[in-house]
């Protein structure tokens, strides 16, 4: 049986990952929105003969759709952003939900994780770190980047499904 601090580790790692996929769902949902928006009523289609799937897709269609359509001009610069501070969380987010918890038991604040990487030629075993003393900012941030995506997509929306 698991001791008292043993549990308490878990619970906390148990929440951040909770956390952070739940909130992570926000974001990717707000850039599906957009991603729809654009796609059929801004000129998508000209950008791609499909609806991307994947998050790196997205991404690239956002971009690309950001930089190319010119109704998308007064969205630009903060979409730009936006897609800035997507990439610079995805990670993080992509190594909980894909990751195997090494350790159980957090040493010195931090559980350490395993992941398979799909390579070119071969797979690649890649070991994560995550120091639970980090969430309270990592959490502040995943959060304010949902509340902005959110917003964004509403914004798409009204102004260009009328």
């Amino acid at each position: 049986m698991r001791d008292e601090e043993q549990e308490t580790s878990l619970d906390e790692l148990y929440r951040i990952v909770g956390y952070t996929v739940t909130t992570w769902a926000m974001i990717e949902a707000a850039l599906d929105m957009s991603i729809a928006v654009i796609y059929h009523c801004c000129g998508g289609k000209n950008i791609s003969a499909d609806l991307p799937r994947t998050l790196k897709n997205k991404i690239r269609f956002m971009r690309r759709s950001l930089r190319q359509l010119s109704p998308l001009a007064p969205l630009k610069a903060k979409g730009l952003v936006l897609l800035q501070r997507v990439s610079g969380m995805k990670r993080q987010r992509h190594d909980f939900v894909h990751s195997v918890l090494i350790n159980v038991r957090a040493f010195d604040g931090k559980f350490k994780f395993t992941r398979l990487d799909a390579g070119q030629a071969m797979h690649k075993i890649r070991e994560t770190e995550f120091d639970v003393s980090h969430f309270p900012k990592f959490s502040e941030e995943i959060q304010d980047l949902a509340t902005d995506m959110t917003s964004f997509a509403q914004k798409l929306a009204e102004d260009y499904t009328k």
